[in-house]
């Protein structure tokens, strides 16, 4: 794929853009996400070159109940290894 799966949440503030990584833990648990899908994210702010963003530390999907956990909330790394090693 191209770049960083990305989902744009739309709040009363305006849309914000939040990056789901690693998005091999959203495969792991079956979610794809859709527009339309009314769903909680925790997330923390990043910067990586130069560019500031948020990234997901938690997604859950309020119609399911589903929760995917994608990165630890203390130190925020990933908790998916690349290249098929779980961590």
């Amino acid at each position: 794929g191209e770049g960083l799966p990305t989902l744009v949440i739309s709040t009363s503030a305006g849309d914000t853009s939040v990056v789901l990584s690693p998005y091999r833990a959203l495969m792991r648990a079956g979610y794809t996400p859709s527009p339309g899908r009314h769903v909680e994210v925790k997330a923390a702010p990043a910067s990586t070159g130069g560019a500031d963003h948020w990234v997901a530390i938690t997604l859950r999907d309020v119609d399911s109940g589903l929760e995917v956990v994608l990165r630890d909330a203390d130190s925020g790394l990933p908790l998916v290894g690349g290249r098929g090693r779980a961590r």
